[in-house]
């Protein structure tokens, strides 16, 4: 049995108390109202005898609201007075602000060394893994890392209905059947009423730009009231699914069906029917003579009966001992501050400071509207009170007391405004709970805590001899038990704007930096949250674009290499045992130093490569489909082939690219199927496996004049693609194989005229290698402004972009120049902006097209190196960027830090890896790279790796 204990005495030592047991009880009648979940309600016991309250709670994604502007600000404020003004029913909003658990997202990144301890072989991902774990534990002891979480909590009452009183007398098994008849009603009517309440609040804060969900099932509802009683507990020993849908059901045993016991009905109206019965009375764990012992009532056996575990059980702590000024919950004390003084004059969003401090706690406000008649009629007293005061003090020749002229004409406002509607009265309490593993952590704690609502302007009190009360009413229940609170005005309370929020935490997602408060942003691109995994990265050379990727690059691929087990021999990764993939299309060789390392592919795109990508080849297909369902892929191919021979054969003018005449892309577009019905490719899907035509068959297509004479002279602009210097492009059939995890096509050494060519093959060869694809691939696409330049080119990333997500492809744009998408539909395509340091004059055309508010384009002005604002569907942040060690070292391109490192004395963990990059080096310096993957095998005896990892000493120095 769990039993909390109220003191006797209390030592006069404010750190050692002495608790003498004079009343023991129950946690879980006394603090654990909580007795069933009914899908989306739950349903909690009240001190009246046969009355439940239910309950429904909404998880509110907040805002970055110091980034908004001053209108965007007051328009905020105005919505939320408008919400407050319309409540008829009290609410809860509760803030969590608990230590961060990132036990979840650093067990993702296992060393797999575990898997072959006597391996030989160098493996990248052990480095990576203890580096980028190091990294986060020296991150974590700079300060604390917090999960910052809002919820809204509504509550229904059920009132005793007359009925219940009558059947008293009636025998145990027809009073029982009639008061589970009675609230199976009273849950439906109270579904009803909270569907319609919630479905009002959603609306309301959808108009202020507010991710709402409703927490739903006992899977989520559950473990949220476990936490709220033993929030460290919660951490340390989760509740288990398993766990969770054992509550009042019966075990069941496998393979034993002739006397394995009939399971409850999973309806929720019956499990809460069933779990009712046992709320009245004492648990079954008390023993008669204990019972007798503590004065308890006898009850009748039939009704003690539990046959099944249940929901109090599970989540209620060992044992709460109450002192005057804190509770001691388990190990944990818990002191809990009610705000009684808030500041006459107050600015927008005040609440701010306590939303970013750095300090566990749970913050719970009350908001119960009062009855506008009523308040009418005491404010006109008050009035009256005002008006004789004032007649009295002139009858004297005496001034009017200032502080009753200005309670005067509040009075005299608020009046017309709450016979009007536009206010309504609220009873507003504030507690904040502390918690601390020892006294003196949690004096400490409070201290601080007094320190920082005192800067506020708050006047704040421990709730001494309430601190059980004080405790009930934090939590999710929705009722203050602390009595009157603070009588505001819906405007007043509006200047509180309570969802505020810095953080971005996906579970399943990769770091992608840190804010100034120093909270991870962890970002999963491929998430419910994130309308697609398109991002666009804008900012000047130099200010970090190339590496924020590279980093994002390595965290994604051991965040996919951690999960597949790996063959001990060749530790390497292919395509076919990881399940991602990344393409980087590199014009600046910045890339493949980092692919080398990481066992990557490196594909070399030149005139005189050895390597081909045949343009015209047709997308993949992964099941059979009939006509409704893939459309004419000929003529969709036709189109980018169009694309492409537009950036081959279109001459330039003066003032940048030109285009294909009419009459030229007429006698093309006869050309190009022509070409493929000559190999016996039709519109007819089954002919879509036969082998795909060349460029030069389109040169002898339009050479021999089969689709009309060439009078523009289109064949000879063709020749030197097929016949001449640059044949070598696309003298044969594709014979690449995205076969690693990481390809970077290498296309620096095709010259200026050449790039968006380049371009061009690598992003159709991915779209059509990612068709119908069942692997997430992302694709970089860095210097986007090289396609740009053609009206052509710039269409077809804006279709790839369109139509990426809907074959789990993620296309990121990188560019130094955001006027070329100006007119462009990839910024609204892409769900992530990463906006770093922009110049002067492109900070208007920004501001406009990203929607910025005035805030947010000086945030742009002063962001250092390696800074930048992210936005996403949910936030904007000022984010910044930051790499452990080993991770700057593969992303750098600064020559003289590469300069530094190869005259430097490296590790001997770091020694092996810099040997491989810089055979990668000599190789591209000697121009051998043939192969289309560089790996250690590969590069022969020249390297010999060690398995080994960064020692601690040499972490330290991470910055």
């Amino acid at each position: 049995m769990k039993l909390h204990i109220r003191p006797h005495t209390v030592s006069t030592n404010a750190n050692q108390h002495t608790f003498t047991a004079t009343r023991p009880g129950s946690v879980q009648q006394q603090f654990v109202a909580a007795r069933a979940v009914s899908n989306e309600i739950l349903c909690l016991s009240t001190a009246t005898l046969g009355q439940f309250d239910y309950v429904s709670i909404l998880h509110i994604e907040g805002i970055c609201y110091d980034l908004k502007s001053e209108e965007e600000q007051r328009l905020l404020n105005e919505l939320y007075q408008a919400f407050l003004s319309a409540l008829s029913y009290p609410v809860q909003i509760l803030w969590r602000v608990l230590p961060l658990n990132l036990s979840g997202y650093v067990d993702q990144f296992v060393e797999q060394s575990t898997h072959n301890e006597k391996s030989h072989t160098a493996d990248i991902w052990d480095l990576m893994a203890t580096s980028h774990r190091q990294f986060l534990e020296q991150l974590g002891s700079q300060r604390t890392l917090l999960d910052r979480q809002i919820y809204l909590v509504i509550r229904v009452s059920s009132g005793t209905s007359s009925a219940t009183a009558t059947t008293r007398s009636f025998l145990p098994h027809k009073r029982r059947a009639q008061q589970q008849l009675q609230q199976q009603e009273a849950l439906e009517r109270a579904r009803q009423e909270l569907d319609i309440r919630i479905g009002e609040i959603i609306r309301l804060l959808s108009n202020m730009n507010l991710a709402v969900r409703q927490l739903k099932g006992p899977q989520e509802l559950i473990p949220l009231y476990y936490s709220c009683l033993s929030p460290g507990k919660a951490m340390q020993y989760p509740l288990s699914p398993q766990s969770i849908d054992a509550i009042d059901r019966p075990i069941q045993v496998k393979n034993d069906r002739k006397n394995a016991p009939v399971s409850q009905s999973s309806d929720g109206v019956s499990l809460f029917a069933s779990t009712m019965q046992s709320v009245e009375h004492t648990p079954s764990h008390e023993s008669s003579s204990f019972r007798r012992k503590h004065g308890h009532q006898q009850t009748n056996p039939i009704e003690m009966q539990h046959d099944f575990e249940q929901l109090a059980d599970l989540i209620a702590p060992s044992a709460i001992v109450i002192s005057p000024d804190c509770l001691k919950v388990e190990d944990s004390y818990v002191r809990v501050l009610r705000v009684h003084h808030l500041p006459r004059m107050v600015a927008a969003g005040w609440l701010k400071p306590l939303a970013e401090l750095d300090e566990p706690m749970e913050v719970s406000f009350h908001l119960t509207p009062l009855n506008s008649a009523l308040m009418v009629n005491q404010f006109r007293r008050r009035q009256m009170e005002y008006l004789s005061s004032r007649m009295i003090a002139q009858r004297k020749g005496n001034e009017m007391d200032p502080h009753l002229k200005v309670a005067e004409f509040d009075v005299d406002r608020l009046i017309d405004r709450l016979a009007s509607g536009e206010e309504r009265m609220l009873d507003f309490t504030m507690q904040v709970v502390l918690r601390g593993a020892s006294r003196r952590e949690l004096n400490e704690r409070t201290e601080r805590m007094h320190s920082v609502l005192h800067n506020m302007l708050l006047n704040a009190r421990v709730s001494h001899f309430e601190q059980e009360r004080a405790f009930r009413s934090s939590l999710p229940h929705a009722r203050s038990l602390l009595g009157a609170g603070i009588l505001l005005d819906s405007q007043s309370a509006s200047t509180m704007f309570p969802f505020l929020s810095n953080a971005l935490f996906h579970p399943g997602g990769v770091l992608e930096g840190i804010t100034p408060q120093g909270d991870p942003v962890i970002l999963d691109s491929w998430s419910t949250e994130m309308a697609n995994a398109n991002r666009i990265i804008l900012g000047p050379p130099g200010w970090g674009k190339s590496h924020q990727v590279k980093a994002s690059i390595m965290r994604m691929a051991l965040k996919y290499a951690s999960k597949t087990p790996t063959n001990p021999a060749s530790r390497e990764l292919s395509s076919s045992t990881a399940p991602f993939q990344v393409i980087v299309i590199d014009p600046e060789r910045e890339y493949g130093r980092m692919a080398a390392a990481m066992n990557g592919q490196v594909i070399r795109l030149a005139p005189g490569s050895s390597h081909h990508i045949n343009p015209f080849d047709l997308p993949h297909t992964t099941r059979v489909q009939t006509s409704m369902e893939h459309g004419d892929r000929l003529s969709d191919q036709a189109q980018k082939l169009h694309t492409l021979l537009e950036l081959m054969l279109a001459d330039r003018t003066p003032t940048g690219a030109g285009t294909l005449t009419s009459n030229e892309k007429g006698l093309l577009d006869r050309a190009i199927f022509e070409t493929y019905r000559k190999v016996g490719i039709t519109s007819d899907i089954s002919t879509h496996s036969r082998s795909a035509p060349l460029m030069r068959d389109l040169y002898d297509v339009l050479e021999s004049g089969i689709c009309g004479p060439d009078t523009s002279g289109l064949t000879q602009r063709l020749r030197r693609y097929v016949h001449g210097s640059l044949a070598g492009l696309f003298a044969g059939p594709t014979d690449i194989e995205l076969e690693n995890v990481i390809i970077v096509f290498d296309i620096h050494d095709m010259e200026t005229e050449l790039r968006p060519i380049g371009l061009f093959l690598v992003s159709n060869f991915v779209w059509t290698q990612s068709f119908q694809s069942r692997i997430p691939r992302q694709l970089i696409v860095d210097e986007a402004a090289t396609l740009y330049q053609y009206a052509s080119g710039a269409l077809f990333l804006e279709d790839l972009v369109r139509r990426a997500r809907k074959h789990y492809l993620g296309v990121t744009i990188l560019s130094q120049h955001p006027i070329i998408f100006k007119e462009s539909a990839i910024p609204a395509n892409c769900a992530t902006h990463v906006l770093m340091r922009q110049d002067a004059t492109s900070l208007d055309l920004i501001q406009q097209m990203f929607k910025l508010s005035s805030r947010e384009v000086q945030l742009l002005r002063r962001l250092g190196i390696g800074e930048a604002l992210l936005t996403t569907s949910e936030k904007r942040l000022h984010v910044r960027f930051e790499t452990s060690e080993l991770e700057h070292l593969l992303a750098t391109t600064d020559p003289r830090e590469l300069a530094s490192l190869a005259d430097g004395e490296a590790s001997e963990e770091l020694r092996p890896l810099l040997e491989r990059i810089g055979t990668f080096d000599r190789l591209l310096a000697n121009e051998t790279v043939k192969q289309p993957a560089l790996s250690v095998k590969e590069q022969g005896s020249a390297v010999e790796p060690r398995t080994q990892r960064i020692s601690p000493e040499r972490m330290e120095s991470i910055s």
